[in-house]
């Protein structure tokens, strides 16, 4: 049986309220943590984003929370959460 290994990346970013999407194209070897800034370009203040592990990125998390975009994601193991208000970490 032949080998066939992959030479494009599809990153799909769809709007669920609207049922509309975006299609990136990209190189096989850009990573998910390489594509996560893509999304600053498309999310808008009042969005969710809901983002799969790979896609953890604490500078793009922080410029989500920056612009007022909500987001859900999986927890890191090794990250430490703050409490916004009192800035102490969170057990």
């Amino acid at each position: 049986m032949a080998r066939i290994n992959a030479s494009l990346k599809i990153q799909w970013i769809a709007d669920l309220k609207t049922v509309r999407g975006a299609c990136l194209l990209s190189g096989f070897t850009r990573n998910d943590q390489a594509a996560a800034p893509d999304i600053l370009e498309i999310a808008r203040p009042g969005d969710l984003v809901l983002r799969d592990l790979g896609y953890f990125t604490v500078a793009v998390l922080a410029k989500l929370a920056r612009q007022k975009i909500a987001f859900l994601t999986r927890y890191r193991h090794g990250i430490t959460l703050y409490d916004p208000v009192s800035g102490q970490p969170l057990d």
